[in-house]
Order: structure tokens, then sequence, then C-alpha cells
């Protein structure tokens, strides 16, 4: 670390030292006080250097020798491509500037008024009169003198100068107070001139108006109104630049043969069933059909213009797809446009009643139809009951019988008892008393099963019922006994020849007989069993291993036992 010091500069020592502990250029630039881009350059500089310095050495150089070389190449001479006496400083063209009725270079005038040359550049740069760019300013003497009054100041501003006083540079000071070098020179520039009387700077009274002026709403929406202004003046100017701009665009794109989009027509036709598209594609279209730009509605809206124009696009699609045909009302005998061959009415008289004459005193039941109209293509009858109850009814069921009063005549029959007491069923299960219960629509009844238990059931189910329960239980026994005799068929000590030779089950996590997972050793455990005991052949840690040692197993055990089952018993082996 000893030979950075003699090649780097002290600020890019600084910077590169930073940079190895670990900072980012960001908070270096925060710490230094200075841009990120100056911060960029001084470690591209630095890594330069370093590069040259070990490269000499590794040549043979010694280390005297490859330092000279290093500082004689970054000299401030030998940067920027290597200005020369006399040149123009590598730049790329000389600025002549009209003073006092004379023409002449910017560099000349600012040798003859001892100006730096960068300061009268910078002033020019920002488009200042040649008084300005010329005007030699007064150094600042940051010196504290006995006639001061250091009451008048505040502690930041008394602790900038007593720093400056005691030689450090504003880079420093402002490393120490976590501020950036311009906001420190500001203040000790302020403090001066307070402590000499002058007037407060005007950057500094033009920070505080803006800190002033930041939270005032009155001066928010001035300038709210003076951006809407701007914006409504220059709004057609950016349209007609911009559809001038694609038109070009097009004719360069068609010229050289290169393959060009159609342009879609986003105007809403008569023929388009706008049922067929969303209330926001809907929404999107008619405000381009008003002339609005899809910029304006994605502001709007919320999102962004190539979402919007990729919906309008692919409502359009749709629409164009899906035409409508072209129809005459039955009723009314206006056009309208329809998504299907069998419609005959337009939507004013598809959504609205359309009377029938003729059908007036007609009765059905104890119904009499009072009126008869057409709602989307069906027939209703408006009518009234015998209990003179008003009721509108589907003019087809009334005509085919399935209708016949309002619905007082089912409210009577809709929970009539069933009496079943003293009857039996098939099964022989007694009926003895209804309990008063109810089951949805059907009264519970109190039983006598075959076997003396008793139990309830409900009427809709009495016929079907075959016993309390015991009937099942013992089907479900005797099904357990006949299972089991036929499993030990096939059984000798403690062997199955079914289970050797059946298929893996389809409930085996595996999918290999006889191996499963351990969960808490997370191997994989293989297992035989034979004769009514279980043999234990191992964990292993891949599938694949567990597989083939539970088959050598199956191969050593199970082979012999098959060959004699099926000498002696050939009729059920071959089951």
């Amino acid at each position: 670390m000893e030979y950075l010091e003699k090649i780097l500069a002290k600020k890019q020592y600084d910077i590169y030292k930073m940079l190895l502990k670990g900072y980012k250029c960001v908070e270096i630039s925060e710490k230094i006080g200075c841009s990120k881009q100056n911060v960029y350059h001084s470690i591209s500089i630095s890594k330069g250097k370093i590069e040259m310095y070990n490269n000499l050495l590794s040549g043979g150089m010694s280390e005297e020798e490859a330092e000279r070389a290093v500082k004689k190449r970054h000299r401030k001479s030998n940067v920027n491509g290597g200005r020369k006496k006399g040149g123009n400083g590598g730049r790329k063209s000389t600025i002549f500037v009209d003073y006092m009725g004379e023409r002449k270079t910017l560099s000349e005038l600012c040798k003859k008024f001892g100006i730096e040359y960068t300061t009268a550049y910078a002033r020019h740069k920002r488009g200042l009169p040649v008084e300005k760019v010329l005007e030699k300013r007064e150094r600042i003497d940051y010196t504290i003198k006995e006639e001061y009054d250091l009451s008048l100041i505040s502690d930041d501003y008394r602790y900038i100068l007593e720093q400056k006083n005691a030689g450090k540079s504003f880079e420093e000071i402002a490393r120490d107070i976590n501020q950036t070098s311009v906001n420190v020179q500001i203040k000790a520039k302020a403090a001066i001139n307070k402590l000499q009387g002058k007037e407060a700077d005007k950057t500094v009274y033009m920070r505080k108006r803006h800190n002033e002026l930041k939270n005032n709403e009155e001066y928010k929406e001035k300038k709210r109104e003076y951006a809407r202004k701007w914006y409504s003046e220059h709004l057609e100017q950016e349209r007609e630049r911009g559809k001038r701009r694609n038109e070009k665009r097009r004719e360069e794109r068609i010229k050289n043969g290169e393959a060009v989009k159609e342009r879609t027509d986003y105007t809403i036709k008569e023929e388009y069933n706008l049922s067929l598209i969303s209330d926001e594609c809907k929404e999107i279209l008619t405000r381009k059909n008003n002339g609005e730009t899809f910029v304006s509605i994605a502001h709007d809206l919320g999102c962004s213009p190539s979402k919007i124009q990729k919906k309008a696009k692919s409502a359009i699609d749709i629409l164009q797809s899906k035409k409508l045909s072209k129809k005459i009302c039955k009723n009314c005998g206006k056009s309208f446009y329809a998504n299907s061959n069998r419609a005959k009415y337009c939507d004013d008289c598809k959504n609205g009643k359309i009377y029938m004459p003729g059908h007036d005193n007609e009765e059905y039941g104890e119904l009499k139809v009072n009126a008869v109209y057409r709602y989307q293509d069906r027939q209703y009858a408006e009518c009234t009951c015998s209990c003179g109850e008003k009721c509108e009814i589907r003019y087809d069921s009334l005509k085919s019988g399935m209708t016949t009063s309002c619905g007082h005549v089912n409210e009577k029959n809709l929970f009539k008892q069933h009496d079943l007491s003293g009857k039996t069923n098939k099964y022989g299960v007694k009926a003895l008393f209804q309990t008063g219960e109810k089951n949805g629509t059907s009264y519970i009844w109190h039983c006598l099963c075959s076997c003396g238990k008793k139990f309830d059931v409900s009427a809709d189910d009495f016929e079907g019922r075959k016993s309390c329960g015991h009937a099942q239980d013992e089907a479900r026994k005797s099904n357990v006994k006949a299972a089991k005799k036929e499993f030990d068929k096939y059984t000798i000590d403690g062997t199955n020849a079914i289970i050797i030779t059946q298929k893996t089950p389809k409930n085996n996590k595996s999918g290999v007989k006889g191996v499963r997972w351990d969960n808490e050793r997370k191997k994989w455990v293989a297992e035989i069993t034979f004769r009514g005991k279980k043999y234990y052949l191992g964990r292993y840690n891949a599938i694949e291993d567990a597989a083939e040692v539970r088959k050598i197993a199956e191969d050593n055990m199970f082979k012999d036992f098959l060959k004699w089952f099926s000498k002696e018993f050939p009729l059920l082996y071959t089951r």
C-alpha cells in the first residue's frame, strides 16, 4: 500500500482507499463531497496508474524509475489528448467573442483580464453577457479578524470558519459534518458577508425562498396551471409532429422494401356488436373516435399507452371477426343488426312487451286469461286465479295443462299425511305410531323390526326399509368370513402365494414393493416378509439400490417356495 501513496495524488489515494474498504461510489461521493462522475473518473485514473506501475516493475524497471514514469505519463499536460503549447488545449473548436468592437478568442481575453479559462467558459456556456463573463470577482478572505462579532453567526457557521482558518479545505470540512462541499462554501461565504455587514448572498436567499415556497399550496397551484396551459398550447403541435414523423418512417420502410403493418381502423361501425367487448374497451374506442390520443386516454386511466392500444386493437379484431347481419323487425319494421339469422325483433321490441290480441277470456283449470304478450321470443299470459290472485304464467305451460292454478292447490296437498299405523312392509318391519316430527316434507313413524328392536323411519322410506340395521351387520360379517376363507386357501406357513405374485399396489408411494421412505434418517428402507417373519434388508440413499436388494431377496426366498407350491397345489396356483 506504500507505493500507492507515491504514485497517486492525495484525493485519488483517499478515494481508492475507501473503495478497497468496501465503500460504494455513491457513499464515497457523499463523504468526500463531490459528484459521482468525479469519483468514477478518479477510480479509473488510479487503476490505470497502478496497472502501468505493475507492468513497468514486471518489465525489469526499478521502483523509483517506475514511479517517475507513471508521474510523467499522468501529468496535466499529457492528459486529455496531450495539450501542446500554443494549441487550443484539446478542445474541438475555438470560441470567438465580440468585445469593445473587436472579435477575439475567449482565451486571449482571459489572459488580458487575468481570468481562468474554465471559469469564463462556464459563464459563457450559461449564456451570460460578455461583461459578466470577463468580470473578475474578488476572492473572499475567510480569515477571522479581531473586529468580527462572532455572536452574529450561528455555531455551524462559526465551526466552518474556524476549521477553514485551521488550514482545512472545504472538502475535508464537508466530510466531517456530512454535507456537500458546495453547501459548506455557501455557508462560509454567508457568514463572512454577515460579519462584514454586507447583504446576504443571492444563492442563500434563493435557497431560503425555495424552501419557503416548497410547501406553499398557492405557489404549487400556479405551477400546475402554468404546466396545463403549456401542455394545451403545445399538444396539437406535438401531435402533428408525431404524425409527420411516423409518416416519414413509414414511407422510408416502404422504399427500403421492409414489412409494414397495416393500420388499424378504430372507427365504430353500425355492424359491430358492442356487447361482445368489455365496458373499458367500449370507453377506449368511443374516446378514440372523439379524437383523443392513446396517451391522453392512458393518462386518465392510469396505465401505459401501449397497453391501451393493445386493448383497442383486440376489441376491433373481435368486432370485425363477429360482424352482425342486417335484419328488419317483424313488429315495428325498423332495420337492426343481429348476430344470428334467427333474430326477428329489434332491441326495443325484444326487451319490451308485445301484446297479442284474440286470447281474452280463455280458461285453463282455475285460471282465467286476461291478456297474452310476447317477451324475448316467449309468450306469457296475464291470468286471474279462482282464489282472486293475479299471476303471469308461460302460455305454453297453460295450453299443455302443466299449470292449472296460481299454486294454492299444491299448498293444500304439500304436507298430506300417510296413515301407516299397523302396516307391515315386505321385509317384516311394522309401523306402530306417528311421532309428530318431520323429515323435510315426510312425517316420521316409530316402527318394530323383525328382530324385536324399535326404531324411527320416515313415511317415504318405510316401504324400502329392510331392518333396524342388524341385516347389514350380518351381511358384512358373512362377507368378511367368505373373503378370509378365500384368502386362507392360498396361505401356507404364513405366506400367501397370490400376494407374492401380484403387481405393485396403486397406493404404494415408492413404486417398488417392499421399499419405503424413512423420514427420520432420510433414506430408503428395503424389507421382505416370508412365512410370517419380516427381514430387514438395510437403508440406502438411492431408491435404485434398495429396489435391487429387494429383487435379489425375492429371487432367493420366493423362487423355491413358488416351485413347490405349483407342484403341490397346481389348481390353486393356476387361479
